[in-house]
Order: C-alpha cells, then sequence, then structure tokens
C-alpha cells in the first residue's frame, strides 16, 4: 500500500499519520503517536483495512464508535472479572495518594493494579484472590477522613452514571448502655 492510500485511509478514519524521518544509518526515527506500516502484501492489507474500516462508524466526529464482535467482549470482560471498584466518598484524591494510601491500609506486601476511571472511580486488581477477597470484606477503610467505597466489578458498572446506594460504616456512639 502506498504511503498515499494509507494517508487518505487514515484522513477516512480520522487517525493521524506521520511519516518517518530516515536517520544517518538509514533507520527510521519517529514520534510518540507516528503509524508506521510494514507493508509485504498489499492485497491482503487492503482487505484488513476494508474490514476494520466496517467495524469503525464515524457519523459522530468527536465521537466514533468501534463495534467489536462478542468473543472480543468476552476477552475484554474476562480481564475486569475479579476486579474491585474503588470510590472515595466526599473528597477527590490524586492517583498517587491513593495508591500509596492503599499499599498502607492493605499491608499484605503483594502488588496490586489501580486504573484511575472518570468521575473518581477506581479499579483495583490484584494477583492473589485471597487479597482480593480480605481487601472487600475487611471492613470498612478510611482515607484521610472519607470513607472508601470497595465493590466488585459487575457489567453493569458504568462510571459515567453509576452511584453509590450503600456502604458499610462504622458508627461510634459515646456513652451507650452495654445492653444495646
Amino acid at each position: 500500500m502506498a504511503c498515499n492510500e494509507a494517508k487518505a485511509i487514515a484522513k477516512h478514519v480520522k487517525v493521524p499519520i506521520k511519516e518517518t524521518t530516515p536517520n544517518a544509518d538509514g533507520s527510521n526515527s519517529f514520534n510518540p503517536g507516528v503509524v508506521v506500516v510494514a507493508v509485504t502484501n498489499t492485497s491482503l492489507l487492503e482487505e484488513q483495512w476494508e474490514d476494520d474500516l466496517k467495524m469503525i462508524d464515524v457519523t459522530n466526529d468527536l465521537c466514533p464508535k468501534i463495534c467489536t464482535a462478542n468473543y472480543e467482549l468476552a476477552n475484554m470482560r474476562s480481564l475486569l472479572e475479579g476486579t474491585l471498584v474503588l470510590k472515595i466518598l466526599g473528597r477527590k484524591v490524586s492517583y498517587i495518594v491513593l495508591k500509596k494510601r492503599l499499599e498502607q491500609l492493605w499491608s499484605s506486601g503483594r502488588p496490586f493494579t489501580l486504573v484511575d476511571l472518570p468521575n473518581d472511580y477506581y479499579l483495583a486488581r490484584f494477583s492473589f484472590v485471597e487479597d482480593r477477597v480480605w481487601e472487600l470484606s475487611s471492613g470498612t477503610w478510611v482515607i484521610q477522613g472519607h470513607y472508601l467505597t470497595v465493590s466488585e466489578w459487575s457489567l453493569e458498572f458504568d462510571p459515567w452514571v453509576s452511584r453509590i446506594e450503600k456502604t458499610a460504616v462504622w458508627v461510634r456512639v459515646p456513652s451507650l448502655p452495654l445492653i444495646y
């Protein structure tokens, strides 16, 4: 496929392509975001581009839709199974602060992955099931004086519309008789 054809396809899909610049030793250097295409069989590549273009709906320039097959969705879902959805109630906390504080609170010493989502939600993924179960069920977590809600990820979770409807809290009532 010629460079002009790649540019035409990229323009149709609205993907910027920048050309590489040759170095003195003959190798190519490029900036981040550059698409480099090595072509051996142009007809096969053109068929793939045509198939890929069918999967992209560009009717809305601001938000193109990419269609996926059911098996691709199942693969994406399997990556999220077993993750926990986190949100701090009443306060915004930066990713780094939250990660360090969680490492202190969840002091198993084993690593976990924290992913920042929109609307102050986070996803936590653990290498060991025991860690996930412990973090999910070991009580109320408080970070900088605010409750951290912890729930299991589900297919219905959408950070743009999901709301925290319930959480476990610790209530201290001073001078309450022991009968209660």
